[in-house]
């Protein structure tokens, strides 16, 4: 389908009943065809999702709201594991990590790390405000990064107010090369604040 690339997954599996957020499925039969469907109930920050900026203040847009191709693109995956345990990630820490010549505007920027629990590293102030001046179109974070200090919320303020969305718990980012096509596209429901998506990493063969 995408000739000279090759597809890598970056949405863990969901697993109703098990997650650490409200997902459960009830399966039915629709009387009209004889037909199976299922009722979902699920919060709209379950896996992979995008948070769009009606998630930090009410009366900003919606996911409905965002352009569709706001969720497609050029991206960049940075290992922020020189950082060290529990520090905060500059720009400088960005423009130093990256081999592939840095961030571009425009740009689907994605962090993680080998990190886990307090020791994980986290979004400067700086940072945040300098992917919002740049502008990257997205920010995509794994669980072992996080959008900010404890206690703050700078990262939401400068980047949900520019409309610039953010996703959380994306899988696989050590599986991918430092550049390389995002695509991951929420459900269009009007009013929503986040929702899953399918995320896919497209990238080039040789």
């Amino acid at each position: 389908m995408f000739e000279g690339y090759r597809m890598i997954d970056l949405s863990p599996e969901l697993i109703p009943g098990e997650e650490d957020r409200r997902l459960e499925i009830r399966q039915y039969i629709f009387e009209l065809d004889n037909t199976y469907m299922t009722d979902i109930d699920i919060m709209s920050h379950i896996g992979v999702h995008i948070e769009a900026p009606s998630h930090y203040k009410k009366g900003l847009k919606d996911v409905s709201q965002l352009p569709v191709e706001d969720f497609l693109g050029d991206a960049i995956s940075l290992n922020v594991e020189s950082v060290g345990k529990g520090q905060p990630i500059t720009p400088e820490d960005v423009s130093r990590i990256s081999e592939t010549g840095g961030v571009r505007p425009r740009d689907i920027l994605f962090l993680h790390s080998p990190f886990e629990g307090d020791d994980v590293p986290f979004i400067s102030r700086a940072l945040a405000e300098w992917m919002a001046e740049l502008p990257v179109k997205m920010l995509g974070i794994d669980m072992t990064v996080g959008l900010e200090e404890k206690d703050q919320m700078f990262t939401h303020d400068f980047l949900l107010r520019k409309d610039i969305a953010i996703i959380e718990r994306v899988a696989n980012l050590k599986d991918v090369p430092e550049r390389f096509v995002f695509i991951g596209l929420p459900l269009r429901i009007r009013g929503i604040d986040s929702s899953p998506i399918r995320a896919i990493a497209l990238v080039k063969e040789g």
